[in-house]
């Protein structure tokens, strides 16, 4: 009984083979030894026997057959372990079993209720309850590279192989009866780009042999290759979906490097990522154009270009909604005109909503490193988003900013962190710009409310009044904790310190944002479950002011081993990414914490980010947070030669060290042997934390 999914490990030679849950180590010599660790993750309570045993052997064991399976032979081994508590759910499909019984009226023991081929999960993101679950879809399609040719889609046995032979098969489905594209998320099939033009169609990774596509742990990958397309385009005038997808390899002249929603499509994205793609003009990572909508929640958008306008993550003329996800590591360029946003640029003819999500390490040439709101028609919200890391150049607001607001519509700021982000600004006539939230509107009907601005810096490295939040023109605050160097709080609002602890936790005891916000958390919204408490009690009373988690973060207390994610070596005088994780074993350090690098050997290394900000000395860098759980530097290397040792900070508490070998050597001609670990992982992207 009990059921277990292997997501990760680490092996001393030799391949593994996730799916076939094979290891072959190649020889081994007598009198040697070679392990592998295996990372698992238990879906439920009860025992389980995990079990190992020589399959194969090239020579011959006196005392053993391989692969017989006998457990009185000393080439077998179990190991049984009863995992207790936690959330039931049964049959692994990312629901809980209460809420499969109590809520939606599906079968707990059955990731497809129905058995229709679609996993219950997807038809309850659909629908937005259990009533596609609950009654059996009659166009399904399913799709597997590695099937072999002639399918013609009926069955995962009679799959399609290619994009190219799922146009043509495809007819507009309704509301109460979609159509669904089933694409095995096998690690190596890959899918070229896909137009819908059809109405009511739902396209989702899924596992080939059936069994339940965990989020975060599998997608069906369309990759454009560089070919000058978007990885996906949704044209049609009805909702459609994308769940478990993987965007990438987008590189369009024009806009919309993973995703381009256009004309009146109406076009939800669901536990997928968005990643590795450019955009010859806006949106890198997606573009919503005028007169589309697009909804995305629990989706990563990260390591996305754009060389346009705006929108490196992405950009919206049309309605958006972004929440729960991660805007991490987009980069806009200006092409020219007015360009901005780094990670997201909202030049909505429409409402828009960013609420709950990470917006980490975004970077832009002009306005608004995280987000730049300019020229908005629609209301639009900005709420309980964490900012940090941003960064930008010649513009106004690394953070986020807003500007050209029209009268009518209305731009609410509300309970915002936004935390360590850089403006470097080379305009000629403004010497004061916020690294933080810097506003220019032309109404009043901005309201800026019950935000944390705190630790975020301009230029030129002089603590000013304005580092954190200016204004320009009209706009309205209320309950905001600003960090203005004085005491005495601007506008009204408040410089006190908000003591942040754990990531972006507040103290509880002696945090000046706890109780200090102008409302309720229940009239906020963000009551229980919402915390600001690293103990996760939700917030009850008076609102705590800033960004409130959903769940309890990853801690890094007891997370004190740090390795890069390659094992390499590094030349004299050659620039060196070093990306930086927890070591196999240790836990996660998630998204959204303060990770620093520190190296205090001498003048000939230096360790850079995205901004110039030294938050742990002169010797300092802040790590660029990608999104995934990694953090990068970049390690800048002149004349040096020998061992380097980083030290890392996470959350201002020592994180141990990166050794680093500065050998004239070829790159990547590391020892494996020497201790230093090879890591493998599922898929290139960890699973998305919320």
């Amino acid at each position: 009984a009990g059921r277990q999914q292997v997501v990760a490990g680490r092996l001393e030679r030799g391949a593994f083979d996730f799916d076939a849950f094979t290891w072959n180590p190649g020889p081994i010599a007598a009198s040697d030894s070679a392990s592998l660790v295996v990372q698992a993750e238990v879906k439920d309570t009860g025992a389980f026997q995990a079990t190992a045993e020589v399959s194969v052997s090239l020579l011959n064991d006196p005392d053993s057959t391989p692969g017989n399976g006998l457990a009185s032979e000393d080439d077998y081994a179990q190991r049984a372990t009863n995992p207790v508590g936690g959330v039931h759910d049964s049959d692994g499909d990312g629901i809980s079993d209460a809420d499969e019984t109590g809520i939606y009226l599906t079968n707990p023991n059955s990731a497809d209720s129905d058995g229709d081929g679609v996993e219950d999960r997807v038809e309850i993101l659909v629908a937005g309850d259990g009533s596609l679950a609950n009654s059996p879809a009659s166009q399904v399609l399913f799709v597997n590279a590695n099937a072999p040719a002639g399918g013609d889609g009926s069955s995962w046995s009679q799959a399609l192989r290619t994009s190219a032979e799922i146009a043509p098969l495809l007819s507009s489905g309704s509301a109460v009866d979609p159509v669904y594209v089933l694409l095995s998320a096998d690690d190596n099939a890959r899918y070229a780009p896909l137009t819908v033009t059809q109405n009511h169609i739902v396209v989702a990774g899924a596992r080939a042999d059936g069994s339940a596509l965990v989020p975060g742990r599998g997608f069906a990958t369309f990759d454009a290759q560089g070919n000058n397309q978007p990885a996906f385009t949704i044209s049609g005038s009805a909702p459609a979906h994308l769940v478990n997808v993987l965007l990438t390899g987008g590189q369009p002249a024009g806009q919309g490097g993973g995703l381009r929603v256009e004309g009146a499509a109406d076009a939800y994205v669901h536990d997928s990522i968005m990643a590795g793609n450019d955009a010859g003009q806006e949106g890198g990572g997606f573009s919503v154009l005028s007169g589309a909508s697009l909804s995305l929640t629990d989706t990563m958008v990260s390591s996305n270009t754009a060389y346009g306008q705006g929108g490196g993550g992405g950009y919206a003329q049309g309605a958006l909604t972004v929440r729960n996800s991660i805007i991490a590591d987009n980069i806009q360029w200006s092409g020219g005109g007015q360009p901005g946003g780094g990670g997201l640029a909202l030049r909505g003819n429409s409402a828009s909503e960013v609420s709950d999500n990470l917006i980490l390490a975004n970077f832009s040439v002009a306005d608004g490193g995280g987000i730049h709101a300019n020229l908005i028609n629609g209301n639009t919200l900005i709420h309980n988003n964490l900012f940090v890391g941003n960064s930008n150049i010649d513009g106004f607001g690394a953070g986020l900013h807003a500007d050209g607001i029209n009268l009518g519509p209305t731009l609410t700021i509300s309970s915002n962190t936004v935390a360590l982000n850089q403006t470097v600004n080379n305009l000629s006539g403004f010497d004061q710009v916020a690294g933080g939230i810097d506003l220019w509107t032309n109404a009043d009907n901005v309201l800026v409310t019950n935000n944390i601005a705190w630790d975020n810096v301009d230029d030129d490295g002089t603590p000013e009044s304005t580092d954190n939040f200016i204004q320009r023109g009209a706009s309205s605050t209320a309950s905001n904790n600003f960090e203005d160097f004085a005491g005495a709080g601007l506008n009204g609002d408040i410089d006190v310190d908000p003591v942040f602890i754990e990531s972006f936790y507040l103290h509880q005891a002696s945090s000046g944002s706890v109780d200090a916000g102008s409302t309720t958390a229940a009239a906020a919204g963000l009551d229980a479950p919402y915390t600001t408490d690293v103990a996760a009690s939700g917030d009850v009373g008076t609102l705590d002011q800033g960004f409130h988690y959903t769940e309890r973060s990853t801690g890094i207390a007891d997370n004190v081993e740090m390795v890069t994610a390659y094992c390499r070596d590094v030349w004299i005088d050659e620039n060196v990414t070093l990306i930086i994780r927890p070591r196999w074993g240790a836990k996660p350090i998630g998204p959204g914490h303060k990770v620093a690098v520190l190296y205090t050997g001498g003048q000939s290394t230096t360790v850079l980010s995205i901004t110039a900000l030294r938050p742990a000395g002169s010797d300092s860098a802040l790590a660029a947070d990608q999104g995934d759980g990694t953090y990068r530097v970049l390690l800048a290397n002149s004349g040096l030669s020998g061992t380097v040792n980083l030290s890392v900070i996470v959350d201002d508490v020592g994180g141990g060290t990166l050794d680093v070998d500065l050998s004239d050597a070829e790159v990547g001609a590391c020892d494996v042997d020497s201790g230093r670990e090879r890591f493998i992982q599922r898929n290139p992207w960890l699973q998305i934390p919320f």
